[in-house]
């Protein structure tokens, strides 16, 4: 039987934070603050703000 997994109304830019800071520190620290910049420059100021819930492939 498959686990039911509430739904959540974070948006992307928050659930990008918290998977920011665990990522940082398995990756050498140029990696990171290149993906770091990547994201914000890129992805964030169009998906920021968007509930990751409501989020599909679509929208990429």
């Amino acid at each position: 039987m498959e686990e039911f997994t509430k739904p959540t109304h974070k948006t992307y830019s928050e659930i990008f934070e918290k998977w920011y800071q665990a990522y940082q520190d398995t990756v050498e620290p140029t990696t990171a603050s290149r993906t770091l910049d990547l994201f914000r420059l890129h992805i964030l100021p169009v998906m920021g703000e968007l509930p990751i819930n409501k989020t599909s492939p679509l929208d990429c």
